[in-house]
């Protein structure tokens, strides 16, 4: 439960990001795994799901909670030219790989370190170097 000096500000309870990486000679991959946990939409209101839910009060609603989320991403690199010292590498992102949406409202209504990917799956791709 949130605390009254974090009111109207949207924070889960838990989030965690998890990296498999794989690496073989110059090829690495990394599937990330983004989590987090349901939402309370404001610490004033009381939902359904909360202990001190009364229908009767007036600060009561019928869902209080935005919904857990988890995004998947992965990405690629391979060293065309490897070393310390001189390095030249190619490599690409696939970020939201299943092209999950947000809540409907959430583009609206959250602010300021919204959990939910607004954009949709995006791709990168680039060089990077060392010389």
């Amino acid at each position: 439960m949130q605390d009254l000096d974090t009111a109207g500000q949207s924070v889960p309870t838990w989030s965690a990001n998890v990296n498999f990486t794989y690496a073989l000679d110059r090829l690495t991959t990394t599937l990330n795994a983004r989590y987090t946990s349901p939402i309370k939409y404001s610490a004033v209101l009381v939902g359904p799901n909360d202990p001190n839910y009364n229908p009767a009060a007036s600060n009561s609603v019928n869902d209080n909670l935005w919904p857990e989320t988890l995004y998947w991403n992965v990405n690629a690199s391979y060293d065309l030219i490897p070393g310390d010292t001189r390095r030249l590498q190619l490599f690409g992102v696939v970020e939201n790989l299943f092209d999950k949406d947000p809540p409907l409202l959430a583009i609206l209504i959250l602010s300021g370190g919204n959990p939910y990917d607004l954009v949709g799956r995006n791709f990168k791709a680039g060089i990077r170097f060392t010389f």
